[in-house]
């Protein structure tokens, strides 16, 4: 009895804490090999068309960021990943306006007019 109220006492509380209340739904849209987002930034991102659609998750890091992904793969023959692409979308959430990531490490990159960090 103790062992299961200890583990109860340990377990809940970490289960709690990765359980979201509320799903979050995918604010972009997927249109054939396509992402295309209306907002931060409007954008159409395309892949190949070999590539197939596996799925989008999106929610809140740690409490600071809206993340969004979106994850394409290609196979050969065997189902054997030969390419992934996993394009993410992540903004600071409106009620933590003064949270910053530190990008100073990083490298600019301009494709088509928009600003990227790698």
């Amino acid at each position: 009895m103790i062992i299961r109220m200890a583990l109860l006492t340990f377990c809940l509380p970490v289960f709690c804490g990765l359980i979201r209340a509320e799903p979050l739904a995918p604010e972009r849209k997927v249109e054939s090999n396509s992402v295309v987002s209306t907002r931060d930034p409007n954008i159409k991102i395309d892949v190949p068309a070999s590539a197939h659609y596996v799925g989008a998750d999106r929610w809140h890091l740690f409490g600071v960021a809206d993340c969004e992904v979106h994850v394409f793969i290609q196979a050969d023959e065997k189902k054997t990943v030969q390419s992934f692409y996993w394009i993410q979308f992540e903004g600071y959430l409106p009620e933590k306006p003064n949270q910053r990531y530190d990008y100073t490490k990083d490298r600019e990159m301009v494709i088509d007019g928009l600003e990227f960090r790698v």
